[in-house]
């Protein structure tokens, strides 16, 4: 009875093991398949995660906040920011250079594929962005020129989404309005995820609600660049602004004229007057989805080419330290060496 008690129990830790392994496997290969099918769309989903987390305002910006990491109910920040340093370039992943922890695929499948996630990012073509912006500034009527991004990203939601936003346009005959609006880097990580909340603004001088407005420029002022992750291929800083779409509805607050649209013109709570020209405030966070977001960049990414060479120095900075003053010092023995001085009177004749 023991040897076979024994047998079982030998059966069954190798099943268990032989699931681990298949998980992990399964795991891995989710993260790499996602970063092969679209590179740019994975390290800007990860770029605003990282964001969110190297901030001094995590505990609040990082929502949501990657479960494996809470203890006892309590985020487990250390541990999260100690598997994230440890994770190199998504080019060094996909080159063989994968040696990080079981943990550490988890959360990047986690932040990638989650199933929990409601949205996914799909990078427009380079040869297309300048169009699209166009596209954009019409649909805006924009009038003041503003900087051309350097990625823009559609924003494709659930069917939930994007059915919730539809039966609110129907309701207003389809009618549709499209504005611009700005947030620091470390917010968007939660605004993809949870939506643009109007409770959260901390603007509201002309009344609550999320602000947008018509013009780009406008809205750079309230994206300033932000740290991302610093093995990303797209940059180092970025800024981050959303090209919205909102139901043309009455409880949408826009500068109007007439005296039938005088109503829309003041927001609850206003403590400025009217709705200032080329704004927009939404009250309802219903009435309004993202439709792309512009990616800016301050200081352009290392080539991907040259990854590894910046890795090295980095790691081993104190002994090159080492080596250049030992250098120097051989140097200025030399110069005073008897030898080097014979040799530059012998010269100077």
């Amino acid at each position: 009875m023991d040897e076979k008690r024994n047998k079982c129990e030998l059966f069954d830790l190798n099943l268990r093991r032989y699931e681990k392994c298949g998980t992990e496997m399964s795991v891995k290969e989710n993260v790499l398949r996602s970063v092969r099918s679209d590179s740019l769309a994975a390290d800007a989903t990860w770029s605003l995660f990282v964001a969110a987390l190297v901030n001094y305002k995590c505990n609040t910006v990082l929502r949501p906040f990657p479960p494996a990491f809470i203890r006892y109910g309590e985020k487990d920040f250390k541990r999260l920011i100690k598997e994230v340093q440890a994770i190199p370039s998504f080019f060094q992943l996909l080159h063989g250079n994968d040696a990080i922890t079981d943990e550490a695929w988890a959360l990047l499948d986690w932040v990638l594929n989650s199933q929990k996630k409601p949205f996914q990012l799909i990078p427009v073509s380079a040869s297309r962005v300048k169009e699209r912006v166009q596209q954009y500034a019409t649909q805006t009527n924009q009038v003041t020129p503003a900087r051309c991004p350097d990625y823009i990203f559609d924003v494709e939601f659930t069917d939930a989404i994007n059915g919730r936003f539809d039966s609110k346009c129907s309701t207003h005959d389809g009618k549709q309005l499209y504005g611009y609006h700005g947030s620091r880097l470390e917010n968007w990580h939660s605004i993809l995820h949870n939506g643009l909340n109007a409770t959260m603004n901390k603007v509201s001088v002309f009344g609550e609600g999320t602000y947008l407005s018509e013009e780009l420029s406008l809205c750079m002022h309230y994206s300033p660049y932000g740290p991302g992750w610093e093995h990303s291929n797209l940059g180092r800083k970025l800024s981050c602004i959303a090209i919205c779409e909102i139901v043309d509805s009455p409880e949408v607050k826009c500068c109007m004229k007439g005296e039938r649209q005088i109503g829309r013109s003041y927001a609850r709570n206003s403590q400025g007057g009217k709705v200032p020209e080329k704004y927009f405030i939404v009250p309802n966070n219903e009435l309004l989805k993202i439709k792309s977001l512009f990616l800016y960049v301050e200081s352009p990414a290392i080539p991907v080419s040259l990854q590894g060479q910046f890795s090295w120095l980095k790691k081993h900075w104190f002994m090159l330290m080492i080596v250049a003053y030992g250098m120097f010092l051989v140097a200025i023995g030399f110069a005073n060496s008897k030898m080097f001085q014979k040799f530059l009177r012998n010269v100077r004749k």
